[in-house]
């Protein structure tokens, strides 16, 4: 399978909160939750760390999945959701003893991932990150491809919408200072409110239960001539910024790559610095895209992120 990956912190003088890995024939993407900036996390590790343990421990196991105990190759034995329950599990054992999982803001991240097998791609999405699933042009049938289709779990956007609404005024044109940090908070603790509860939405944070609220699918690849994983800060392309529709955003990266995808949206961001145009929390996010083709290919890669 050939990769091509790129992605971008939000700001310099702060870590990465999104982590991305490919494995053989397996992608994880996640976008950790920035914290509140007045009530932390309970976690003395942070949330770049959450991103890197979970989405390393996932990998590993969607790996393992791909092989019985004899090695030889078989249809997965786990599902996509049990995977992730047990990664999140493994990596909430890691902290356990030192940091307050029960704390409303723990660390916790969005989850898309895939794996190849049987033919089919099968795929999770938890929390908004997306899948973007390029379907193969007829034999014979002239430019341009067909229209992708985008898998995202989209409940974040549903259930905080009023909570976004109530605080547009608050991020769209406010210059940094106490006025928008405090804004940030109060904005920050409402979503934490309604976070991995029963009518809210969910992420992978320190409970395993989260997983089994993810969505899966499955395609056949046979269907696809590329897909790709990417974080919401990827998606400010389309869903902020209109700078198109998804169709000119997967027409821009299979023809450019990741990294101008990425530049474009920093160039985007860049051209509205109060957020007066495009109201929004951050002014620039971290965004992530792994890009995937010619899987049918002998081989196949594994590197991080």
């Amino acid at each position: 399978m050939r990769t091509d990956s790129a992605t971008l912190p939000g700001r310099p003088d702060r870590p990465n909160e999104d982590f991305a890995a490919v494995g053989s024939r397996t992608v994880v993407v996640l976008d950790g939750v920035t914290p509140n900036p007045r009530t932390g996390t309970g976690c003395s590790h942070g949330v770049p760390w959450y991103a890197r343990t979970l989405g390393t421990a996932l990998l590993a196991r969607l790996e393992e999945s791909l092989q019985p105990a004899g090695g030889t190759e078989a249809e997965p034995l786990r599902p996509m959701a049990d995977c992730l329950a047990e990664a999140i599990e493994a990596t909430a054992d890691l902290h356990r003893a030192s940091c307050d999982l029960d704390h409303p803001a723990t660390p916790s991240a969005t989850v898309t991932a895939v794996r190849l097998a049987g033919g089919e791609l099968h795929w999770l999405a938890l929390a908004d990150s997306s899948l973007l699933l390029q379907p193969a042009a007829p034999d014979g049938a002239p430019a341009p491809l067909p229209p992708p289709r985008v898998v995202t779990d989209d409940r974040v956007d549903r259930v905080v919408a009023d909570v976004r609404e109530r605080f547009r005024d608050a991020f769209g044109g406010t210059p940094p200072g106490p006025e928008r940090e405090a804004a940030h908070a109060a904005y920050a603790a409402a979503v934490d409110a309604l976070r991995n509860t029963e009518g809210g939405f969910w992420t992978a944070g320190s409970r395993p239960n989260a997983a089994a609220e993810a969505l899966t699918g499955a395609v056949p690849l046979a269907e696809l001539s590329a897909f790709a994983l990417l974080t919401d800060g990827a998606g400010r392309w389309v869903e902020l910024f209109r700078l198109g529709d998804w169709a000119a955003f997967a027409a821009t990266l299979l023809r450019d790559g990741p990294v101008a995808v990425l530049e474009q949206v920093r160039a985007a961001e860049a051209a509205d610095p109060w957020t007066r145009s495009r109201p929004r929390i951050k002014r620039h996010d971290d965004a992530t895209i792994v890009l995937c083709r010619d899987w049918w290919a002998s081989g196949g890669s594994a590197n991080a992120t």
